[in-house]
Parts: C-alpha cells; structure tokens; sequence
C-alpha cells in the first residue's frame, strides 16, 4: 500500500498533522466499516454477533510469536496489567520493579499493591526519561516477583532493551511483564526472543 492510500484511510489528515501518542487514535476507515458492521448486527440480531476471539488470537501470534492459546483477550493494557497485578500471590516482603514515571495503566496497579503491603520500587529516569538499566538492577533483588516496563515509553519514545531487562529479571526468578501496546506492529516484538516473556 502507497503513502497516499494509507493517509486515505484516516480523514484526521485532511485537516490536521496528527501525531499518536497511543493514548488516543483516530479511526481508520476499516476499523470504522467494521464497528458500523458489529453495531448494525447487535441491534438487529444480537445472536449473530461475531465471535473474533480466534481470530484475533492468530493474528496476535503472528504479529508477537508463540501460538493462539498462548494469548488471554482483556479490554485494555490498563486491565491486564490490573489482572497481573491484582491475580499474584503477593507476599510479605516482597516487590514489584518499574521504571518511574511509566503510562498510568503500568504505573497505578502496581501502586496499588502498598495497600496489601508489597514493596513498589519505582527506578529513576533520567531528565529525559530514558530508562537506565544499572538503576532498575539496584532495585530488583531475590524478593522481586515481578519488573514490569513498557516496551517504549509513551511520553518519549524510548524503546526498552527487552532481553536485558528479561533476562534480569529471570535472573532473581522474577516474571518480566511488558506493556507492548507502543510498540506493537512498529517494531518487532518475538516472544519466543524473551525467554518466558509476559506481554
């Protein structure tokens, strides 16, 4: 597909330079025809309602790695990370690690969890809010159950070196849980690259 086709496709750019930041998106009119599509079925015959979870499940595999079923569908980044947050066997003195400053949806679960005593260890970043890899590692210790970061930062763009920050993590028997939603289908993102990778 050309330029000029897929500028098309989005009517925001006959009247604006639009610069997506993820946190909001105009419609492109393929996604527009297709919730006008679902819309008209469930008012008209809400039985017949499509079921794209299969669907949607291979192409996430094909798009990140692994296979269908390895992927759980959630409404939003916000609420799978809420589900992490909230579904793990926290235990006194234990910690979660992120980098400070992160997008609300990987920052405000996991700042919940002082409520139930967890230690939440937010790392530095510098004043341009680049992650620093010898900062996070201070914090990440054998009572770290999971270092959660985004792939790229919403407010700057700064992509996180996904195997390092793994492979740190795996190193104090931590999950790596990774907020992907920037970065997905800009740059590839391969599971199976991030030994026991959680995106």
């Amino acid at each position: 597909m050309q330029m000029a086709e897929t500028r098309a496709l989005f009517p925001v750019t006959e009247q604006a330079v639009y610069l997506n930041n993820a946190a909001e998106s105009p419609l492109n009119l393929w996604v527009r025809q297709r919730l006008e599509e679902y819309l008209a079925t469930a008012s008209a015959a809400p039985q017949d309602k499509p079921s794209p979870r299969s669907a949607v499940r291979k192409a996430l595999a094909g798009l990140f790695g692994g296979a269908p079923r390895d992927y759980a569908l959630v409404t939003s980044t916000g609420v799978g990370v809420g589900i992490a947050a909230a579904g793990y066997d926290w235990q006194p003195g234990d910690n979660v690690v992120v980098p400070a400053d992160e997008h609300w949806n990987n920052t405000f679960p996991w700042l919940a969890l002082r409520e139930r005593g967890v230690d939440v260890r937010l790392a530095p970043v510098d004043e341009d809010q680049r992650v620093d890899p010898n900062k996070v590692a201070a914090l990440v210790d054998g009572r770290t159950r999971i270092l959660a970061m985004a792939a790229v930062r919403f407010n700057t763009g700064f992509r996180a070196d996904l195997q390092l920050y793994s492979q740190m993590a795996h190193a104090h028997g931590a999950l790596f849980l990774v907020d992907g939603i920037q970065g997905a289908g800009v740059f590839p993102i391969r599971v199976e690259e991030i030994p026991d990778g959680h995106i």
